[in-house]
C-alpha cells in the first residue's frame, strides 16, 4: 500500500470516529437525567398524580353553626313574637266579628219583624245581603285597611294624644262596619226599636227591678 492510501484511510477513520462521538448519547445511558433534571411533561405529570389533600373542617363548622343559629333563631322569635301577635290578632279579630254579629243580627231581627210589610221587608233583606258581602273577611280584614303586620291605617280617635287605643276604639272607626252601624242607626230610628235588649240591658233592669218589688 502507498503512503498516501494509507493517509486517506487514516483521514476517513478519525472523521468517523469524530462523527460518532459528536453523536449525543443515548438517553438511555444518561440514567441519572430523569432523577436530577426533570423535563416539562415529566414535571406536569408528577403534579396531575400528587395526592389531594383531605378538605378543611372550617366549611363542614361553619355550616354546621349557621343552621343551629338559624334553627335558633326561628324558635326563639315563635316564643318572642308569633304568640304576641296571635294574642293581639286574635283579640282584635274577636272584637270586630262581635260587631259585624250585631250588624247582621239587628238586620235579621228587622227583617222578621216586617213580615207584615213585604216591601219594607225586601228592602231591608236587600241591606242584610249587601252587609253580609261586604262584611267578610277579605273585605274587613283587606290591604286597603290594614298592613301586612296587622297593623290598622285608618284614622282611630285617641291615636294623635298617646298613641294607646283600645279595640273597641279600633272596632269603631273601621270603615266598612262604621259604616253599616249608621245604617243600623237609621233603622233603628225609623222603626223606634230599643237596642238595648240586644245588649241584655232590659232583662237585667227588669231582673233588678222584680228583685226589688220582692224584698
Amino acid at each position: 500500500m502507498s503512503i498516501p492510501q494509507a493517509d486517506e484511510q487514516l483521514s476517513t477513520l478519525i472523521a468517523s470516529t469524530t462523527i460518532v462521538s459528536s453523536s449525543p448519547p443515548p438517553t438511555s445511558i444518561n440514567d441519572l437525567s430523569d432523577i436530577f433534571f426533570s423535563s416539562p411533561t415529566s414535571t406536569s405529570t408528577a403534579q396531575t398524580t400528587l395526592p389531594i389533600n383531605e378538605p378543611s373542617d372550617i366549611p363542614r363548622i361553619r355550616s354546621i353553626h349557621s343552621t343551629n343559629g338559624y334553627r335558633d333563631g326561628i324558635s326563639t322569635s315563635k316564643t318572642r313574637f308569633i304568640q304576641e301577635g296571635f294574642d293581639e290578632g286574635y283579640t282584635l279579630s274577636a272584637v270586630l266579628g262581635l260587631r259585624i254579629g250585631w250588624i247582621l243580627g239587628v238586620l235579621e231581627g228587622i227583617c222578621s219583624a216586617l213580615s207584615a210589610k213585604p216591601a219594607e221587608q225586601s228592602r231591608v233583606r236587600k241591606l242584610l245581603g249587601d252587609a253580609k258581602r261586604e262584611l267578610r273577611t277579605e273585605n274587613v280584614f283587606s290591604r286597603d285597611l290594614f298592613e301586612e303586620d296587622g297593623t290598622w291605617v285608618f284614622h282611630v280617635e285617641g291615636m294623635e294624644k298617646d298613641g294607646d287605643v283600645m279595640f273597641e276604639d279600633v272596632a269603631d272607626a273601621h270603615p266598612v262596619i262604621g259604616k253599616w252601624r249608621r245604617i243600623i242607626e237609621r233603622e233603628v230610628e225609623k222603626w223606634g226599636l230599643d237596642l238595648r235588649v240586644f245588649e241584655g240591658r232590659e232583662w237585667e233592669e227588669r231582673r233588678q227591678k222584680e228583685e226589688i218589688v220582692e224584698s
